[in-house]
């Protein structure tokens, strides 16, 4: 489920959009 590329994608992109 973690381990998922899009979900890593997405979350990465929230954190950079500060």
């Amino acid at each position: 489920s973690e381990a998922n590329p899009r979900s890593r994608s997405a979350v990465l992109r929230i954190a950079e959009k500060r």
